[in-house]
């Protein structure tokens, strides 16, 4: 009499089922490459940059950085109840100085610093290098009449990324 059911043998033999059940082959599935792949892109991404001596990144970053400096020194001058003055003191340099009023009426700039910044190297300013820029008590630069403007330039890629101060004290990125 023959049996529908196969002997447990002739199941374990089979094509498919040594194919679904099977030892697994090596070697490594289209996901798991992918993922290496993926992992390696943003390792070359963000790595190879900062061994090569810095990357775009670091001039967005410097803009950032003085942008929010100005904006600090001009919140420092309403919340001090003094006039604050940030000074680019070098092609790749600032200074933020408290300011005194003189028995003359006159406000002069401290000797030290209260804040102090140099730029990441590549980087430089190419306008505005020895802009004093002074906040008074109600925020307003002194003695501008006009739009000043700050210019960042990276040697490496040639880049720039600009800094406008406005009379009103207003710094725009």
């Amino acid at each position: 009499m023959a049996t529908l059911a196969t002997s447990r043998r002739d199941r374990d033999e089979s094509p498919r089922r040594s194919r679904l059940f099977g030892r697994r082959q090596a070697g490594f599935s289209t996901l798991e490459m992918l993922a290496a792949i993926a992992v390696l892109g943003v390792a070359i991404r963000f790595g190879v940059p900062k061994l090569a001596g810095g990357s775009d990144l670091a001039l967005y970053q410097a803009h950032e950085q003085l942008v929010a400096d100005l904006r600090n020194t001009r919140a420092d001058a309403l919340i001090a109840g003094d006039h604050f003055q940030l000074e680019i003191t070098a092609n790749n340099k600032w200074n933020e100085y408290r300011m005194a009023l003189q028995n003359d009426g006159k406000w002069k700039a401290s000797n030290n610093a209260t804040r102090s910044r140099k730029l990441p190297t590549g980087l430089a300013f190419t306008a505005g290098i020895g802009s004093q820029f002074e906040f008074n008590t109600r925020g307003l630069l002194v003695g501008a009449n006009q739009t000043a403007t700050l210019t960042l330039k990276d040697s490496r890629t040639n880049l720039t990324q600009s800094v406008s101060v406005w009379p009103s004290g207003q710094v725009q990125p």
